[in-house]
C-alpha cells in the first residue's frame, strides 16, 4: 500500500509517493533532497458487527387511513373521491 506525501520545502513542495514499510521512517526528498520525516497512519481497526443471539419478531399493523376510518366506522362502503368513468372495459 503507498500513501502519498509533500516535500516541507517551500521551493520544492512536490509530492511523492511511498511504501508502508517506509512509515516512521526519515527519507530525502527526490527533487531536492530534504529529508521528509514519514509519519506513521493510525492502524484502523475493523468493526465486526455481532451476529444476535436471537431475531426479535416483527409485528406488521396494517395502516387505516383517514377515508377508510370514516367508512369503516360509518359501515359504508368506500366511494372514490375522483370518478373519471371506467378506467377499462370488460369483453
Amino acid at each position: 500500500m503507498v500513501s502519498a506525501i509533500r516535500c516541507p520545502n517551500a521551493k520544492c513542495r512536490k509530492y511523492m509517493l511511498v511504501e508502508i514499510e517506509q512509515q516512521g521512517k526519515t527519507i530525502p526528498c527526490l527533487i531536492c533532497k530534504q529529508p521528509i520525516a514519514i509519519p506513521v497512519a493510525p492502524v484502523s481497526i475493523p468493526v465486526v458487527q455481532k451476529k444476535p443471539d436471537r431475531i426479535e419478531p416483527v409485528i406488521v399493523v396494517p395502516i387505516i387511513y383517514e377515508a377508510e376510518a370514516i367508512s369503516l366506522v360509518a359501515d359504508e362502503p368506500m366511494q372514490p373521491i375522483f370518478d373519471d368513468g371506467p378506467q377499462f372495459t370488460v369483453e
